[in-house]
């Protein structure tokens, strides 16, 4: 490998304790709360899913 796993390890591993201790909020980029709305995104991409109008 190329080092990439211990040069975030220190970062992510803080990030991880915040989180579990409550100091931190998650980003609500990567918050998994970002799945829940079952809303369709209009995106360039529709027209080739299947079932899309």
């Amino acid at each position: 490998g190329s080092g990439h796993g211990f040069k975030l390890g220190p970062a992510l591993g803080e990030f991880v304790a915040d989180r579990v201790i409550g100091k931190k909020e998650v980003d609500p980029f990567f918050a998994l709360s970002r799945f829940n709305n079952n809303l369709k995104k209009k995106t360039q991409f529709n027209s080739f899913l299947p079932g899309s109008s």
